[in-house]
């Protein structure tokens, strides 16, 4: 095997889980994340991760061939803050602590970009566009509303690119994309005794799907670009099985279960211009994103025999915007240095859809970060800070839906993360 394709390869084989607005995952190619995602959907950086924010943009790039590998670790921390937290029978919880749901993730991607002509060229990108991982103590606070929460997606996307004269491109794409659950809490039974017994309530599923792609690219001047991609909503039917630990009685047996979710369309819009005269090792670069949460409803798991509602969260999620803002200095025509900014906005309408699954809440990045090319290669590193405004919780059930078992759970979360990103690619 080829030595450059030793250290791409392993890279898709690790896991796809992240941590950010909503569960989009954002950290996608590390030449980005030192502007905060800034100019990723014109590909300012020349590189193959256009593959995944906008193929089109590829026609005005210098290689032939690149690949880009690239891996993100990220490291949250949010504490929930309790207030009034109850059972389903208007008890105080007891908690032993463990209220920080935030767990080390790791982003893999990995991207590929072809010029077959002057016109026509393909691109490849293998990447997690949404993914979440929170995991509690078994004796917190919140254990009725969440344990573990394990979303994990797998994206193959093809693309072809057609540029039909000097500053205009075109590209359409589409993807399959594998997602797989896990999501657990304790359930509390009828009294026994002198207790109130807990079991751990545990549903699992997954399934494929798919989706498109499509994509613009103008290039109004020799220095200047605008992009527009956009990437359609993607329905799945989930099947898996819910389980107990401890099994107490035949009710308690593994059931099947199913569950509709609707992943959602995500437009984005940028552009890239560096500037003239004297300050012509500056480039500025904008990028909005418009992501149709909307469709995100609820959350029905049901029996797949009888369909009886097993568990049931109204989400109600809007609408959401980021805007991000970035800064390249070009040092020489090897070594670049980034900065950038952003404000993303949460799904979640307010406290009383707010819940410790996806405890969200609008975040501000500040990022900056380096790029090196020698001979063909590209080294890419970059580092984001995102600050978590704190969020408020009052999370509560109607009287006679299947949430009215957890009870109320009330509070506040403060919360960071830090991303490290790094990235290397080749031209062929």
């Amino acid at each position: 095997m080829n030595r450059r394709l030793l250290f791409v390869v392993p890279c898709v084989a690790l896991t796809y889980v992240a941590w950010g607005s909503g569960f989009q995952i954002i950290e996608q190619g590390a030449s980005n994340i030192g502007t905060a995602a800034a100019g990723a959907v014109t590909n300012a950086n020349n590189d193959a991760t256009a593959a995944y924010w906008n193929p089109s943009a590829i026609a005005f790039s210098t290689f032939t061939t690149k690949i880009d590998s690239s891996m993100s670790v990220i490291v949250p921390r949010f504490d929930f803050k309790d207030a009034d937290t109850t059972d389903k029978y208007g008890r105080p919880v007891d908690s032993t602590g463990g209220g920080n749901g935030g767990r080390t993730a790791i982003v893999p991607n990995l991207y590929i970009a072809h010029k077959f002509t002057d016109e026509w060229m393909a691109t490849l990108a293998v990447s997690s566009p949404f993914g979440l991982e929170t995991s509690y103590e078994s004796g917190w606070v919140g254990r009725y509303h969440a344990i573990k929460s394990d979303i994990v997606t797998l994206d193959f996307n093809p693309s072809v690119v057609y540029k039909p004269n000097d500053w205009l491109s075109f590209s359409v794409g589409a993807y399959a994309q594998y997602l797989d659950a896990e999501l657990s809490s304790y359930t509390q039974l009828a009294p026994v005794g002198y207790g109130y017994p807990d079991i751990l309530t545990t549903v699992e599923g997954s399934d494929w799907s798919g989706g498109m792609t499509a994509g613009a690219t103008i290039k109004y001047d020799d220095f200047g670009k605008i992009g527009f991609s956009w990437r359609s909503a993607i329905k799945y039917k989930i099947s898996g099985s819910l389980s107990f630990d401890p099994v107490l009685s035949p009710a308690l047996y593994p059931q099947s279960v199913s569950a509709d979710l609707t992943l959602p369309d995500v437009f984005t819009v940028g552009i890239y211009q560096r500037l003239w005269g004297d300050l012509d090792r500056f480039a500025v670069m904008c990028d909005y994103s418009y992501t149709r949460w909307s469709v995100f409803e609820e959350l029905n798991i049901v029996n797949s025999g009888n369909s009886a509602t097993v568990s049931y969260t109204p989400e109600n999620w809007k609408d959401t915007s980021r805007v991000s803002f970035g800064i390249h200095y070009y040092v020489d025509d090897n070594l670049t240095l980034r900065i950038g900014t952003a404000w993303d906005e949460s799904p979640v309408k307010n406290e009383f859809y707010r819940t410790p699954r996806v405890p969200d809440g609008d975040r501000m990045w500040l990022s900056c970060g380096i790029g090196y090319k020698y001979k063909g290669m590209n080294i890419d590193l970059a580092y984001t800070y995102l600050m978590f405004l704190s969020p408020n919780m009052d999370n509560s059930a109607k009287p006679g839906t299947p949430e009215s078992d957890k009870g109320r759970i009330y509070g506040s979360y403060e919360g960071h993360a830090h991303v490290i990103s790094m990235q290397v690619g080749f031209v062929w």
